[in-house]
């Protein structure tokens, strides 16, 4: 049960890490096929919260990483 807990917050974490990545790609394609979505994504408050979210990932990754580790 543990490796299911595992591949759900790494995994979540991750998509949101590679959001972040890509962000600029996602911007220019909503600007061209999705206006009311385009100025969503390019409000301050999405950056914010976008941004504050994979930093708490990040490090619930990490701790999650550390609390499963065996000695």
């Amino acid at each position: 049960m543990q490796g299911i807990h595992l591949v759900r917050w790494l995994s979540r974490g991750g998509a949101i890490l590679r959001l972040v990545a890509v962000l600029p790609a996602v911007i220019v394609l909503l600007h061209l096929y999705d206006k009311p979505m385009y100025h969503i994504v390019t409000s301050y408050k999405f950056h914010f919260f976008l941004y504050f979210l994979a930093d708490v990932h990040e490090e619930l990754n990490s701790l999650n990483l550390l609390f499963q580790k065996r000695e």
